[in-house]
């Protein structure tokens, strides 16, 4: 018993499964080197250096004046993110909140979670 188209039919759905895969596969290595990209931008801003002048003000209390003797604290923490906060004001960031030390109080999830509280 023979069906008519039946042999044309399987071939056509064959090469299209296969022009499909072919396409999973270059978009996959295009996702992958866009990540790859992605990640070197970023690892490449993360180490960038952060600029601290008299303008610049703490990341948690918003005094200015960071680099004035006898201000908040004279000791200062720049993170990778580009803040930069008084030490005694991320200690105190990281005791309240719980945070790991060495966290940016100002990127950190639990205190965009206490400004919205």
């Amino acid at each position: 018993m023979s069906v008519p188209g039946l042999r044309n039919a399987l071939v056509k759905v064959l090469r299209d499964y296969a022009a499909r895969v072919e396409l999973q596969r270059g978009c996959q290595g295009a996702t992958r080197g866009d990540v790859r990209d992605l990640l070197t931008f970023h690892l490449q801003s993360k180490a960038l250096s952060v600029i601290v002048t008299s303008e610049t003000n703490c990341s948690m209390c918003g005094k200015n004046s960071i680099l004035c003797p006898g201000t908040h604290s004279a000791e200062l923490r720049t993170f990778g993110c580009g803040h930069v906060a008084h030490l005694s004001c991320c200690l105190e960031a990281e005791r309240r909140l719980l945070l790991e030390p060495g966290t940016c109080t100002a990127c950190s999830e639990a205190t965009r979670d206490e400004a919205f509280s």
